[in-house]
């Protein structure tokens, strides 16, 4: 396990990885900040192992912004790689909210990304465990 720092890491979010997976715990809210933040982060996976693996714990977190919103969809609409995010710890309207955004950013991007939304962290980690295996058949 890797802790994952860099100078304009936000205070509201921590940071480790673990090979290839990125495991990220947000508390507060995501703003723009932390969206540039993640970006780093997300782009830093992809050039590494040309897909992004990533679980979020979200038990903590807090709304969107609006900014950080149009800039995930801008800055993901220029990416190629595939990936998969587990997502733990979501409320009912959390999941509502999220499934709006993600649906669209998968509509704009036309990117292979798989999304989940699990209780347990074991459970996470086990379909992130089989979309790694789909991940990497697709990675040349």
């Amino acid at each position: 396990m890797v802790d994952v720092d860099c100078p304009d890491k936000p205070t509201t979010v921590e940071v480790h990885e673990e090979g290839d997976l990125l495991v990220v715990s947000l508390r507060g809210e995501y703003d723009l900040q932390v969206e540039r933040y993640m970006q780093f982060l997300r782009g830093d996976l992809e050039k590494r192992h040309g897909y992004r693996l990533i679980l979020i714990h979200v038990g903590q977190a807090g709304t969107i912004t609006t900014e950080a919103r149009r800039e995930m969809v801008t800055w993901n609409r220029g990416r190629k790689a595939p990936g998969a995010v587990a997502i733990l710890g979501a409320s009912f309207t959390a999941r509502t909210l999220a499934n709006m955004v993600l649906t669209a950013g998968r509509l704009l991007t036309k990117r292979h990304v798989d999304f989940g939304f699990f209780e347990s962290e074991g459970e996470a980690r086990a379909w992130l465990a089989e979309r790694r295996k789909d991940l990497r058949a697709l990675v040349p």
